[in-house]
């Protein structure tokens, strides 16, 4: 089935400024995959201490201990 997304194409842009792209590109492509093991690690973390709480106290301890807000944390666990 044909996809109605539109596909990017450096060659609407002056040369210049594709190979400046093309190098972002190249800059964020290592640290985003980095960032995503490291989200997925932290998420595996909070789940074990979740698991580790009473019921209740995951709120407390990601607010008090972490200076998280407990919605984010919650939302960094959905995400595993």
């Amino acid at each position: 089935m044909p996809s109605d997304k539109k596909r990017f194409s450096y060659s609407c842009l002056p040369d210049a400024q594709a190979d400046e792209l093309r190098g972002i590109a190249a800059t964020l492509e290592p640290l985003l995959m980095q960032l995503h093991s490291a989200a997925l690690e932290a998420g595996r973390a909070l789940r074990r201490a979740k698991d580790m709480l009473r019921h209740g106290d995951f709120g407390p301890f990601c607010r008090d201990v972490m200076n998280k807000d407990p919605r984010a944390s919650i939302s960094s666990l959905l995400q595993i």
